[in-house]
């Protein structure tokens, strides 16, 4: 049985027609899921418990003619955050387990830029700091025998980048044509809690470029084309991965499998709307 109380307190200035500023606080907890309990990982006596959220944000927002400016400094500590250990389960669910303590600490920007009529830029950055406070590995020994338990002092938060980027670049030849270069950058990341550098994923960069041509009272109102081509510069990627470790007379082996992503490619796309 779980009973939550969710409080959130926010506070909005509007400076001037342009200028605005805010703050908030919020309280937010969540229930452990099945799958959670089902495929539990950490100290054997013990089951996945709730966890609970204390989110601290302030921020400041323009809004210009032209151009648009955003910042969101956020600090959220967590009570039994369930995070993922790295590990998967036999039918391919991810395991969870409580740490006791953890925290997000970061700061989000976005920007946006009308530069001419037919060109605009926009962009965002998330820098953050992601950390377990004292995490205690839980790991099996050789051939599964025994659980090794070792404090390992603040770790990063598995699946957290520090660094995570975003920009855009519109042009619009002429009416109802627009052409976009999507760029994506995500810093390096762990896919485990132990900070081990021998299971990370390493940052990539990607871009993407897409072609949005509109068509009026075409058999149709409206008919939307398009056409993306993923992974302009075929870049050598992976995005994601799972793996873990063990111990054998003292010393950390690792097992890993990682997904590594398709090079160049394309998609074509059609809507059409009555």
């Amino acid at each position: 049985d779980f009973l939550f109380v969710n409080p959130k307190l926010g506070l909005f200035a509007q400076l001037d027609a342009k200028n605005a500023v805010y703050a908030s606080f919020a309280l937010a907890h969540r229930e452990p899921t099945r799958a959670n309990f089902k495929e539990a990982k950490g100290d054997p006596a013990s089951t996945p418990s709730d966890e609970a959220l204390y989110d601290y944000e302030a921020g400041y927002k323009f809004n210009g003619n032209t151009s648009a400016f955003g910042a969101n400094l956020y600090y959220m500590f967590y009570r039994d955050q369930l995070v993922p250990t790295g590990e998967k389960s036999s039918a391919g669910y991810d395991t969870m387990t409580n740490v006791e303590k953890s925290y997000r600490l970061g700061i989000e920007l976005t920007g946006g830029l009308k530069i001419t009529s037919w060109l605009k830029w926009d962009a965002n950055l998330t820098l953050s700091s992601n950390k377990i406070i004292d995490y205690v590995d839980h790991t099996s020994g050789a051939g599964g025998d025994g659980v090794n338990f070792k404090e390992l002092g603040n770790t990063d938060i598995s699946y957290s980048p520090n660094v995570i980027a975003n920009n855009i670049v519109s042009v619009m030849p002429f009416s109802n044509f627009d052409i976009k270069l999507i760029s994506k950058y995500v810093g390096e990341q762990h896919f485990d809690n132990t900070s081990s550098p021998d299971r990370v994923i390493e940052a990539y960069f990607v871009n993407d470029l897409r072609f949005d041509y509109s068509l009026d009272n075409v058999l149709f109102s409206q008919v939307n084309l398009f056409a993306q081509i993923n992974n302009l510069f075929d870049a050598k990627y992976s995005n994601n991965a799972y793996g873990g470790h063990w111990y054998e007379n003292g010393e950390d082996y690792t097992w890993a499998y990682y997904f590594p992503q398709a090079g160049t490619n394309f998609m074509l796309g059609a809507s059409f709307k009555f």
